[in-house]
């Protein structure tokens, strides 16, 4: 799953909600001597699913729910379809985990409608075989058919918080072998990137900011693990004897040039002290270009944490407010993203082109 909490909510909610809805009917089959209990969980689970603060239309349902419940003794054929009808409006609300990819309404829908198909087939047959009746007082077996329904329910909303593919991020980070002060901050960065996502997730919020934020986290992930990889590769090529030798050959070469009187060898040696000269300044390139790299992967940490703490912040319970503490948050990463990503080219350059 994308987030192992937000599912474990879902599944506690659906459950809740078929088994206080179940439960409630019984004094209604005791006054009516039927209540159809496939309308009245399908419409209280549709209740307990609605987006916060839409009481209002809980409550609508959940009366509607009762109503149904003890008005409409539905046939075997009339209960599947509430309850298909239901699994489709069930898995079209924004119940997904925020790192959960987008367009996946149609196939939860789909999945809903079918799992609370066969969630009310097995309870019809529970109930024809009278076996509930049988092993549990009646607002227990009631309660417990609310359950039942509210457990399938969930098995199909469940689609939507599955993860697709493994999280790019760590798919990267697995990738990568860094060693000393590299590997440091690189591992670092990713517990803050771990942290940042579950701050995320903890807080919730409205589905298109959360998803758009979690995006940018990924990005500034994404690019300190570029710089690291890039970083990497042309430390491979170096080694610590480098400059050393380098520095050597430039002396030595001097001291050949100013004891040689032949012309000729004296234009052979200039031409490889040139050479040398611009091997030299390349490597102080890329050492000065070592320093940046490290200077903007310290720049993405310090944008970690912040976005971290920023959402650890966030102390709105109100959606709308949420929304607009998420959507400023998104616009700080978000510029900041921007001059990170200018810096970071101008970093990779400094190392390959000529002069500083």
């Amino acid at each position: 799953f994308e987030d192992h909490p937000r599912f474990h909510r879902l599944l506690g909610r659906s459950l809740l909600a078929g088994a206080l809805s179940g439960a409630a009917l019984w004094p209604l089959f005791l006054l009516a001597g039927a209540a159809p209990m496939v309308p009245a969980v399908c419409l209280a689970l549709l209740a307990s699913h609605l987006p916060g603060g839409r009481w209002p239309l809980r409550l609508v349902a959940l009366a509607a729910g009762a109503a149904l419940g003890l008005a409409l003794p539905l046939s075997p054929v009339q209960g599947l379809a509430v309850a298909a009808t239901t699994g489709v409006a069930l898995g079209w609300l924004p119940v997904r985990s925020p790192g959960a990819p987008a367009g996946r309404r149609g196939p939860v829908a789909l999945a809903t409608a079918a799992s609370l198909a066969v969630g009310a087939f097995t309870l019809g047959r529970l109930e024809a075989h009278g076996l509930l009746a049988t092993l549990l007082p009646g607002p227990l077996a009631f309660a417990a058919g609310g359950a039942i329904l509210g457990l399938f329910a969930a098995v199909g909303l469940g689609g939507g918080h599955l993860a697709s593919t493994r999280d790019p991020v760590e798919r990267r980070y697995a990738g990568l072998a860094l060693e000393g002060e590299l590997g440091a901050l690189v591992e670092r960065g990713m517990t803050l990137y771990r942290a940042a996502l579950r701050a995320l997730r903890l807080r919730g919020g409205p589905s298109d900011e959360v998803r758009a934020l979690t995006q940018q986290i990924r990005a500034v992930a994404l690019r300190l693990l570029h710089l690291a990889e890039q970083w990497q590769s042309i430390d491979r090529d170096l080694d610590a004897g480098t400059a050393g030798r380098l520095e050597d050959d430039l002396e030595h070469l001097g001291a050949k040039i100013e004891r040689t009187e032949d012309p000729v060898a004296r234009r052979g040696y200039l031409a490889a002290l040139e050479t040398l000269r611009a091997q030299h300044e390349q490597l102080q390139r890329i050492r000065t270009g070592r320093e940046r790299v490290l200077a903007a992967l310290h720049g993405q940490l310090a944008l970690l944490e912040q976005t971290r703490l920023s959402l650890v912040a966030l102390r709105s319970s109100d959606s709308n407010l949420l929304a607009s503490e998420l959507q400023h948050v998104s616009n700080v990463l978000s510029q900041a993203n921007r001059e990170m990503e200018a810096e970071s080219r101008a970093v990779l350059e400094l190392c390959s082109g000529p002069g500083a």
